[in-house]
């Protein structure tokens, strides 16, 4: 999959930008050990930097738990402040795990992250869209289970989930119920990212461990992003918003967390 991702038009693309080493640096993070990631990260970051000329910071994993205060998170920052648009290409893994829940994160911080993210899209006027598309992990025979289009099903209780519901129940109160959508889609791109205004881009950092369960090494958050790089996640966006379902079942989703595990588990998204 990854091969095929870095050997596709996406890989053309990047390397005209100068721009393969961020797609590349993703890949390792989220196929290789946890040394092996960090070492990735470390290593191309510089690279990285010179060949955008963009502004970069990197979320190491050790910071991103210490977060109490929303105005101390970049990425909550970054997201109250969108005026026209987010795109959240998220990710769940066989096991049920999110790249930013769990052991990965503070539970209580992203709780109140994803209400924050929420209030502002209710409060804005004009109205932002709010886009989820979220990738499942299908079985090594290609999901052909169904599955991939029952993305909570197995999908551990977290504050990650409870955040699905909450945009289900948005929105029910929105006078544009179209401003706020979540797809489905089987997993093709080994990783999370965010768009936001077609300018800013959040691109997780994560990687199995050797049980399977995903671990967050961390964020990079790339301020005021060249167009034509930008450009290249939409492509993948659309991509995946053509081969997906939407999700709009609110009872359904309910249904689903009822035997789930609670909110902050201990160990992975």
């Amino acid at each position: 999959m990854v091969q095929g991702l870095l050997d596709s038009p996406v890989r053309i693309a990047l390397t005209a930008l100068g721009l393969l080493s961020l797609v590349t640096l993703a890949a390792v993070a989220m196929l290789g050990s946890r040394e092996q990631a960090l070492k990735a990260v470390e290593r191309q970051m510089s690279d990285l930097i010179r060949q955008s000329g963009m502004r970069v910071e990197l979320q190491h994993i050790d910071k991103i738990r210490k977060f109490t205060n929303l105005e101390a998170d970049p990425l909550t920052q970054l997201l109250v402040g969108a005026r026209k648009s987010i795109h959240v290409l998220d990710f769940v893994s066989r096991n049920g795990d999110w790249p930013d829940s769990g052991a990965n994160v503070n539970p209580e911080h992203m709780r109140k992250h994803h209400e924050a993210v929420l209030r502002h899209v209710r409060q804005s006027m004009p109205s932002i869209a709010y886009r989820r598309i979220c990738q499942v992990e299908v079985n090594e025979a290609g999901g052909g289970d169904g599955t991939a289009f029952k993305p909570f099903a197995s999908a551990t209780r977290t504050e990650a989930l409870d955040h699905y519901l909450a945009m289900l129940r948005l929105r029910q109160e929105l006078d544009d119920p179209t401003m706020v959508s979540i797809r489905v889609a089987a997993q093709r791109y080994p990783y999370k990212f965010i768009i936001v205004d077609g300018r800013s881009l959040v691109l997780s950092l994560q990687h199995f461990d050797r049980h399977r369960n995903l671990q967050l090494l961390g964020e990079l958050i790339v301020l005021d992003a060249k167009a034509d790089f930008l450009e290249v996640f939409m492509q993948m966006w659309r991509d995946l918003e053509n081969r997906s379902v939407p999700f709009d079942e609110p009872e359904e989703l309910l249904e689903l967390t009822v035997n789930t595990h609670p909110v902050g588990r201990q160990g992975p998204p």
